[in-house]
């Protein structure tokens, strides 16, 4: 005999589902209250003149399209960058730089590594 898991309780709630119309009913209905159609797709015609949309066209090569846009996201990345270090940049400029410690000079000139106090 196979084994059975054991069901468990989770916290997912599905949502709640509705039939929705047939094609015929949407049909009838429009036809009947003479509503204009709203829904559908876009037409993806351009005038001759423009050439091809590079969006709809199969033969072109997404590949440089997606090069050309993390080109501009990485540029703005770097300028907004640049610019939250312009910000601090002015702040450390107005503060008054922390005194560095003297060190002290062992025989041969160079500072020592050991501090005596």
């Amino acid at each position: 005999m196979y084994k059975q898991n054991p069901h468990q309780d989770t916290s997912i709630i599905s949502p709640a589902s509705f039939e929705g119309e047939t094609i015929e009913e949407k049909v009838r209905r429009i036809m009947n209250n003479k509503e204009p159609i709203t829904d559908g797709a876009p037409l993806q015609y351009s005038q001759r003149k423009d050439g091809v949309n590079e969006l709809c066209n199969i033969k072109s090569d997404r590949f440089d399209m997606a090069l050309d846009m993390t080109d501009k996201i990485t540029k703005s990345h770097r300028s907004k960058r640049e610019e939250r270090h312009k910000g601090e940049d002015k702040e450390t400029k107005n503060q008054e730089p922390s005194p560095v410690p003297k060190q002290e000079q062992n025989q041969s000139g160079n500072p020592s590594l050991y501090v005596s106090k």
